[in-house]
């Protein structure tokens, strides 16, 4: 490994799925087959083991539901996705994660868990030598890189990661409609960046 590599610092966004426990993830029971938040934070866990980044930090963020996602729901999910993975990596010794209920979907996820990472002190905005790490299925990450391309300050670097895992067909198709609201959604924010600029 040369020296550039041994300076550089990795962030690691933990993207949630569903639950990974029984009862609304109060359940000592594992979901099986596994849930798609452990592979995609398995994928960022190995990666980061893998080239030995020492430097790195890996964070969850995903909360309890779309409606309350900072507050128990007692009807849906009482300990939040964030945690529940956290769990998980506790009861199977794997590398414990960063973990804050905060917020729900994707693009908070990424949004949030790169300040989270910077609110902790992990890296500074202006900081160089730093990649976000990323990973999911092939159809969402087209998603990813759009809000990928969003929110990582312009002097880190981001890395997708491909894995397969559980995604309905239904889940496929949603993802065309989310990804034309998003890229209208940021068509409008770079609009507003550059009338700001402008004034």
């Amino acid at each position: 490994m040369d020296k550039d590599t041994q300076k550089s610092k990795f962030v690691g966004i933990a993207l949630a799925f569903n639950d990974i426990f029984t009862d609304l993830g109060l359940g000592g029971d594992l979901i099986r087959p596994l849930d798609g938040s452990i592979i995609r934070y398995s994928a960022v866990r190995d990666y980061l083991d893998r080239f030995k980044f020492d430097d790195s930090v890996i964070v969850a963020t995903a909360g309890f539901t779309k409606k309350t996602p900072r507050k128990i729901s007692p009807t849906e999910r009482e300990v939040s996705l964030a945690n529940q993975l956290f769990k998980y990596c506790d009861q199977y010794n794997s590398r414990l994660p960063l973990a804050e209920t905060l917020c729900w979907s994707t693009r908070s996820e990424i949004r949030i868990g790169i300040k989270t990472a910077i609110r902790r002190g992990f890296a500074s905005k202006d900081e160089k030598d730093v990649t976000v790490v990323i990973a999911s299925n092939l159809t969402h990450l087209i998603r990813i890189w759009l809000y990928a391309k969003i929110y990582t300050p312009k002097t880190w670097k981001f890395k997708l990661i491909r894995v397969k895992h559980r995604f309905s067909f239904w889940s496929h198709l949603l993802e065309i409609p989310k990804l034309i609201r998003d890229i209208d959604y940021s068509l409008r924010l770079r609009s507003r960046f550059l009338r700001s600029r402008s004034i």
